[in-house]
C-alpha cells in the first residue's frame, strides 16, 4: 500500500520548503517484507507498506529537514525489525532534487545512500 505524505502546517516549520527529496527503499533482503516505513523521531515520514524481494519503491517529496539518523522499520516472515540508519556524514548538508536510498539488507542492516535526479545511472543501480 503506498501512502501520500502530505504536508502540513506544523511538518513544514522550519523547513521553508527549500528541502525538497524524496525518500527511496531497496529490498536487498532475499524475502517479502511489510510495514515498510521510515521514522524521523515519532514521525513516520514514508511507508511504501509492502515491498516484494528486490523490489524498490519511493515516496516523496519530503519538505522536512533531514535529520541525522532515521528509523527504518519492516517486517519480514513475521518477524518486526527496526534500524537506526546514519544520514549525518552521508546525506550532503542541503541536500535537495534527490533521494535519500534506504537499502534493506539480507544481514538486517541498512544503509543509506543520497543520490541526485541527474545521476540516472547512479539511480538505476542503487543497491547494486
Amino acid at each position: 500500500m503506498l501512502r501520500a505524505f502530505w504536508p502540513t502546517r506544523k511538518t513544514c516549520a522550519g523547513s521553508l520548503g527549500k528541502q525538497n527529496y524524496s525518500l527511496g527503499f531497496v529490498n536487498k533482503t532475499g524475502h517479502d517484507l511489510v510495514a515498510v516505513s521510515a521514522n524521523y523521531g515519532k514521525e513516520e515520514v514514508a511507508a511504501p507498506g509492502r515491498l516484494v524481494r528486490a523490489g524498490r519503491a519511493t515516496e516523496g517529496p519530503v519538505p522536512l529537514p533531514i535529520p541525522s539518523v532515521a528509523e527504518v522499520r519492516w517486517e519480514e516472515n513475521g518477524i518486526r525489525h527496526s534500524v537506526n540508519v546514519k544520514l549525518e556524514g552521508v546525506v550532503p548538508k542541503g541536500f535537495t532534487r534527490g533521494t535519500i536510498y534506504f537499502i534493506l539488507k539480507a544481514d538486517g542492516t541498512v544503509d543509506a545512500k543520497a543520490i541526485k535526479r541527474e545521476d540516472i545511472d547512479a539511480n538505476v543501480h542503487v543497491g547494486e
